[in-house]
């Protein structure tokens, strides 16, 4: 076990931050882990661990961490032939509107940082403003696609590429437009773009607690990859 320093998550909360991922756990190593990150003053560490392996309840209870998270990741390989969906643009403002704002919000209502209640309730709106906000500049994503009904901004969804597939960041459509397929389209809207490239594989990581999200995802034809637990540590 070994403590990872996160520069960006230390800055950004103004708090130190480390990362730990464990794949076999003994009691005294982990306790003299915690005792070493107090000695170099962290005073949080996000603990990952793989689907099947949870932190048993008396070392949660004697140390005062807390499981925050499963994150599920799904996948999907497709083919191409995806029209243009009826509703969807993309979205190419440098300004974010006041919609897209608030979907950002919506889509991360399941985040750790907003279930975890050691955060500051501003240190999630500040996160998902910041990854809105430098979505829209393509710095964290190449496409930013959205839907309206009615002329105004009712869904949306984050698309960054590479050579070997996307991945979707946020995604959400607001609760009163829901059950039109407007989720849908927007998955086929990536579908799309990712073929236009010759890129014929997309991710999308959510909660599994989030059940909706992950039957919708399902219903789209994604498969479940992994599962990972991830445990806050507060020093």
């Amino acid at each position: 076990m070994k403590i990872e320093h996160l520069e960006w998550d230390s800055e950004f909360f103004q708090k130190k931050i480390g990362k730990v991922v464990i794949e076999e756990f003994k009691y005294d190593q982990f306790i003299s882990l915690l005792e070493e990150a107090k000695l170099h003053e962290y005073e949080l560490l996000y603990v990952f661990t793989p689907e099947s392996f949870f932190i048993d309840d008396q070392t949660i209870i004697h140390t005062g961490g807390k499981l925050v998270d499963r994150k599920v990741l799904y996948n999907q390989e497709f083919q191409n032939g995806y029209c243009n969906p009826e509703k969807v643009l993309e979205y190419t403002s440098p300004e974010l509107s006041n919609e897209l704002e608030s979907l950002a919000y919506i889509s991360g209502k399941y985040s750790r940082f907003y279930l975890d209640k050691d955060f500051a309730r501003g240190d999630f709106y500040r996160l998902y403003l910041t990854w809105i906000t430098r979505s829209i500049k393509k710095e964290l994503a190449d496409k930013v696609y959205v839907i309206k009904e009615d002329k105004k901004l009712v869904g949306m969804v984050t698309l960054k590429q590479n050579k070997s597939g996307g991945e979707i960041g946020l995604f959400a459509v607001f609760e009163y437009a829901r059950g039109k397929g407007y989720g849908t389209q927007l998955i086929d809207a990536c579908k799309k773009a990712l073929s236009e490239n010759e890129i014929y594989s997309l991710k999308v990581p959510t909660q599994l607690a989030n059940r909706n999200a992950c039957l919708f995802y399902e219903r789209c034809g994604f498969r479940k990859t992994s599962i990972t637990n991830i445990y806050h540590f507060w020093l």
